[in-house]
């Protein structure tokens, strides 16, 4: 189990550009010190922690103001704005050059960042960068290394974009100038999208993102959070952004069981949508390519790996899913697609739900 304590750091290092970290909170009074307290705890120390209590109820309030630490800006909603709005009203009050997300319930590794405005600052081409996640339960056990980000190079975050958030949103760290032209929108459509949206956007109008490929946060599974409370309304806003970027950036249309299919949001009873669903990631990848003007061996590799990934887990989900002699189609379908099961990304994909799996039973 998570300890606070445990990740506080003596290391003094040098610490010049400001960074302004945004951490919106509702109701949030079981994990909010874990949250801060990881916050606090960075070796980087030039930055100003805004948190803003988004008309909470219970004793949201009153933990944080039990915090004496200067760098604490406490901002209260007189009425709850959500997520999107109160987002957007933290990137007006920064004052940072970079702009740091963090969740109320999850928590930051001491290094976090350090990391990720090194990288900044190295990579001045770059707009956001992100790192891996751990995945966390709500009692604070360690379920394991999450796999669902896949790629970490500008180009194939691109076209993971076009499918799903491509970088990991609740431990991303943006330029302020970049997140404050395009900013959350807060349009019906994208409601509990947000991040999805947003790197969409973004990285279809010239901005870059990446990921860190080291493990620097643990993002915790709440039963409380959007991705539970609102799963609907997520999954059919999700599908008409998936759709309508494919046919937007690509001009490839796909029907909604194929795309349910591809997201693995449903569950497959046809070995044809599945046939369906491998077609028209072959057919976006090659129709990706030949849109982009530059594309490296490395970005190539990448966007393969998120594809023969999706593919292994289409397949895997369906077959947990599934009984009969359907199931034992799908198990055929995998026998003929055995190579997929011999790539390292594969293996450790695999390796990672199977540590989850077990995990949560515990």
């Amino acid at each position: 189990m998570y300890s606070p304590m445990s990740f506080v750091s003596n290391k003094s290092m040098t610490n010049k550009e400001l960074i302004s970290v945004i951490l919106p909170a509702y109701n949030a009074e079981r994990y909010l010190s874990e949250a801060i307290d990881s916050v606090l705890n960075q070796t980087y120390t030039n930055f100003e922690l805004i948190i803003i209590n988004d008309g909470s109820t219970d004793k949201t309030e009153e933990i944080i103001l039990s915090y004496l630490d200067p760098r604490i800006r406490y901002v209260k909603n007189e009425q709850n704005l959500k997520l999107i709005k109160t987002l957007n009203k933290g990137i007006d009050l920064a004052k940072g050059k970079y702009i740091a997300r963090m969740d109320a319930d999850d928590i930051s590794l001491p290094t976090r960042l350090e990391k990720e405005v090194e990288f900044l600052e190295k990579h001045t081409d770059i707009d956001v960068v992100s790192c891996f996640p751990y995945n966390l339960n709500m009692k604070g056990k360690i379920l394991g290394r999450s796999s669902y980000f896949v790629v970490t190079r500008p180009i194939p975050c691109k076209f993971v974009s076009m499918f799903e958030p491509s970088i990991c949103h609740p431990a991303c760290m943006f330029r302020a100038d970049s997140i404050r032209k395009f900013k959350y929108s807060d349009n019906d459509k994208n409601l509990h999208i947000e991040a999805y949206e947003l790197w969409n956007r973004m990285f279809h109008n010239e901005s870059k993102g990446s990921m860190i490929p080291e493990y620097l946060i643990y993002y915790r599974d709440n039963a409380s959070s959007v991705c539970h409370i609102h799963i609907d309304e997520q999954l059919s806003n999700h599908l008409y952004l998936l759709q309508k970027s494919l046919l937007d950036y690509l001009g490839i249309i796909i029907d909604t069981d194929t795309a349910l299919c591809i997201m693995s949001k449903r569950d497959t009873k046809s070995i044809e949508i599945i046939d369906k669903a491998f077609l028209s990631l072959d057919l976006c990848q090659k129709a990706f390519v030949a849109k982009e003007k530059e594309i490296s061996k490395e970005d190539l590799n990448e966007i393969w790996n998120w594809i023969e990934q999706r593919k292994a887990a289409i397949l895997l989900t369906t077959i947990l899913a599934s009984s009969g002699v359907f199931r034992m189609r799908v198990i055929v379908k995998l026998l003929v697609n055995i190579k997929l099961l011999t790539k390292s990304n594969i293996l450790k994909y695999i390796k990672n739900r199977i540590i989850r799996l077990k995990n949560e039973k515990k």
